[in-house]
């Protein structure tokens, strides 16, 4: 999705514009301030420096938007987890029967099935697994993902989200 795009463009301290004129489709312009080789970004020492405690463990991720299951696999590989993704979470709780994750991170809104319906599934299949789900969504201030969030109790990422962010939050639980 765009805030997505936006939200990764913006980590990189880009820009994200769009030029559009009706019945001729649609230009998006990022941009990026040129990597100077010889010169030290002062930003990235603060972010090395920034130790995020990463282990091995195996992550399921659920989302039905492909953008969001590339990122999230690839950032949390480079961590050293084991990283599957699924766009259906009615496909994901036959296979966590199965198979045994460390996490689950899991979209909210899926036009499948929803993060509330999945999760009620799990409790009823899986109840072990229900305390290593993580939500993701960019609805949590409505009054039902809100409420639902609040009773089922566990932790949420927003969307646009930023990627150390997350790492950070995965590996808390993972710890």
């Amino acid at each position: 999705s765009l805030s997505i795009c936006h939200g990764i463009v913006q980590e990189h301290e880009g820009t994200m514009s769009v030029d559009s004129e009706p019945g001729k489709g649609a230009t998006f312009i990022l941009e990026f301030a040129p990597a100077l080789p010889d010169q030290a970004d002062p930003s990235e020492e603060n972010e090395e420096s920034e130790v995020i405690v990463v282990g091995s463990g195996r992550i399921l991720v659920i989302d039905d938007e492909l953008v969001v299951r590339e990122v999230l696999e690839n950032a949390l590989s480079r961590d050293g987890y084991q990283v599957e993704t699924l766009a259906s979470p009615r496909e994901a709780l036959p296979m966590l029967e199965q198979v045994q994750y460390d996490l689950i991170l899991a979209d909210l809104k899926n036009p499948e099935m929803s993060g509330k319906e999945f999760f009620e599934e799990l409790s009823k299949l899986v109840p072990d697994m229900i305390s290593r789900v993580i939500f993701i969504t960019g609805d949590a201030t409505s009054p039902k993902a809100k409420e639902f969030l609040d009773g089922a109790g566990r932790p949420v990422i927003e969307k646009p989200f930023e990627l150390r962010a997350l790492q950070r939050q995965v590996a808390k639980a993972l710890v």
